[in-house]
């Protein structure tokens, strides 16, 4: 089922969105990593999947290997489907680059901020 604040069909994105296969994490504040794959990318936001259910307006710290950590919104939900949007967009040369798979490592975990953060 899908949740979100307009129709699904409305595209408000400003940016293209790359598709990309990339593993990662993320983390409420005060709680533990959960896995997620990030399955596309733009400067302003991303789509992911995780089994971990969120809801909509709640604020991630996620982290993608070479980008680090970034706090985002979760803007809408399709199953495990997410679209969410960081709170400050990335710069397009993390996105528009030519090698888009990677894992993230032991230490991921280590780049999120801790659960005091804001």
């Amino acid at each position: 089922m899908l949740h979100a604040n307009l129709p699904y069909t409305v595209d408000r994105r400003v940016e293209s969105r790359v598709p990309v296969s990339i593993k990662g994490c993320f983390r409420r504040l005060g709680n533990m990593a959960h896995d997620l794959e990030f399955k596309d990318l733009s400067p302003s936001g991303f789509r992911m999947l995780t089994a971990t259910k969120l809801k909509i307006g709640e604020l991630l710290w996620v982290y993608m290997p070479r980008i680090g950590s970034r706090p985002a919104v979760v803007k809408w939900q399709d199953g495990e489907q997410y679209g969410c949007e960081f709170r400050t967009p990335i710069s397009k040369a993390y996105v528009y680059v030519p090698d888009q798979k990677a894992d993230i490592s032991d230490a991921a975990e280590e780049t999120i901020p801790p659960d005091s953060a804001a």
